[in-house]
């Protein structure tokens, strides 16, 4: 197992303990709590924030809680938590019914690539291969889909999924010659590469899909307006950094992922361009999360982009930032 993989499969174990909360005194500022799926490099924007000192610049007293899934959702709507930055988990809990709301977005994209033999040149060259994602239903596999269908190839007659979970193994099906492409994260387009291994396609170079945000319970929009612009505006801050300053992100990678630098360099050049840089959520982007997500529950509701959105305190958060929006 090469250095990089070591390094990833660390930081995937260390993903389903690791709890950073700020050391501000109580009572200093706002308490919040905020759910983050994992310690992906899809995910930086307010554990960065924290370690910054943003959140507290902005009277808030952050507290950084790593829970996924519906397991997210139920804390939540109980208010266990306060916010959570999974775009489409927040889709899917809406659509479940829960009065959630999406009212920022840090990443209009995912930072997932389709890592391919050399052979192949083009998304099209897969009708006919298999491809090796996560589990039925999850990230890789929904947007290895979107991707095919960008491509018009027939996901569900010209391709076979191999369905393997984490990411080190759909690599190792790549070098068994069991898969001809693996749905993968950064950095394993660094490793790929030293193995022979091409990128035929990242996600955000082709479609929108909106990955780390801000979701919240309609309860806490109509309570806390203006706490809830003031995390907005930590966040922008926070992605600015990212994009501006190579060398200190690199070096938060290092701490929040318990990596080497090697691979926190390598993770950071794959994903700093998916970071924007005023937190906009995007339009055509999210109806495709929305609709997906619809697809996948087999859900009939009509639920649109203006149902699910909130603009007035992402707006405000822009205004005080002397943030121009078209």
């Amino acid at each position: 197992m090469t250095q990089i993989i070591k390094g990833i499969f660390c930081i995937t174990l260390l993903g389903i303990v690791f709890c950073i909360s700020s050391l501000h005194p109580a009572g200093a500022a706002d308490r919040i709590r905020i759910a983050v799926p994992d310690v992906g490099g899809q995910f930086l924007t307010f554990p960065l924030a924290q370690k910054l000192g943003l959140l507290k610049q902005e009277g808030l007293d952050g507290e950084i809680i790593l829970i996924r899934g519906n397991a997210a959702l139920a804390a939540l709507s109980g208010g266990d938590v306060d916010y959570t930055v999974g775009i489409p988990q927040g889709v899917r809990g809406a659509l479940a019914g829960l009065p959630l709301k999406i009212v920022a977005c840090f990443e209009p994209s995912s930072t997932l690539l389709l890592l391919s033999q050399a052979k192949l040149k083009s998304l099209s060259d897969l009708s006919g291969k298999t491809i090796a994602v996560g589990a039925v239903g999850g990230a890789p596999t929904r947007i290895a889909r979107l991707l095919l269908k960008q491509a018009k190839v027939n996901a569900d007659k010209e391709v076979k999924f191999l369905s393997v979970g984490a990411a080190q193994a759909r690599l190792a099906l790549l070098r068994q010659g069991l898969a001809d492409a693996a749905m993968v994260p950064p950095p394993f387009d660094v490793e790929g590469s030293k193995l022979g291994y091409v990128v035929l396609a990242r996600t955000h170079e082709v479609l929108s899909f909106p990955q780390s945000g801000l979701a919240v319970h309609a309860r806490r929009l109509k309570e806390k307006p203006d706490e809830i612009k003031r995390l907005i505006k930590a966040g922008i801050r926070a992605n600015g950094f990212i994009r501006g300053n190579r060398d200190g992100a690199v070096k938060f990678l290092m701490e929040w992922q318990r990596a080497g630098a090697d691979i926190a360099a390598a993770t950071y050049d794959s994903i700093w361009r998916v970071y924007n840089v005023d937190g906009s959520i995007p339009i055509d982007g999210l109806n495709l999360v929305i609709q997906d997500t619809k697809e996948a529950l087999e859900s009939k509701s009509d639920m649109t982009f203006n149902d699910l959105v909130e603009l007035a305190p992402l707006r405000a958060a822009q205004a005080e930032l002397g943030i121009k929006v078209k």
